[in-house]
């Protein structure tokens, strides 16, 4: 919590007291050595405010100076707006569309790479995070959620409409839950590869 309000010196400071503290074996009950003595929470919390200032031997944590980094907003006159750091070029590459159907396999990949004209390809189709088409084992039991991948030919850059023609083209043969973009920053993929990828 220090460190989030940019208390960064104060938070090095106790943690280093701490260390401190327990490197000279002072301990409460439900831990340490059972051999020597222990303290009460109490007693323990001002062992360790005796000893703000001081360093563990080991790994003693840096005093990076307080710096503020939190500020607190007393009357805010519209919402807060947090923005991720720009991560260079973005492009997407394909989409993850998750449909309903209680067809193996097999069937699915067949009924939906007639769909898939030649912007996409499909990769594969897993179920429950299971690889099960183009690999996979019959004895995987399934539910009736699967998810498809499709990613662009070549992977080259689609756009939005490319992806939305793709879903009008596959609600043809099924119910889709839901949908996920496959972006690239940088021509670095910004998804998790699938099983057997």
């Amino acid at each position: 919590m220090l460190r989030h309000l940019g208390l960064m010196e104060t938070s090095a400071m106790i943690e280093n007291a701490l260390l401190y503290t327990l490197e000279s074996g002072v301990h409460t009950g439900d831990f340490g050595d059972r051999s020597t003595p222990s303290l009460s929470t109490t007693e323990f919390a001002a062992a360790i405010i005796s000893n703000f200032g001081k360093l563990p031997a080991n790994n003693p944590k840096p005093a990076i100076a307080n710096h503020y980094v939190t500020p607190t907003h007393f009357k805010l006159e519209k919402n807060p707006m947090l923005e991720s750091i720009e991560m260079g070029q973005e492009e997407i590459v394909g989409v993850d569309m998750f449909i309903e159907s209680n067809e193996q396999p097999s069937i699915i990949a067949e009924k939906v790479m007639k769909h898939t004209l030649d912007v996409f390809k499909l990769v594969t189709i897993t179920n429950r995070g299971t690889q099960v088409w183009p690999k996979g084992s019959v004895f995987t039991n399934l539910v009736n959620q699967y998810r498809c991948r499709f990613e662009s030919i070549g992977d080259l850059p689609v756009t939005q409409v490319e992806i939305l023609e793709l879903y009008k083209r596959l609600m043809q043969d099924y119910k889709i839950c839901s949908t996920e973009l496959l972006n690239m920053w940088d021509g670095k993929k910004a998804y998790s590869l699938a099983q057997g990828q």
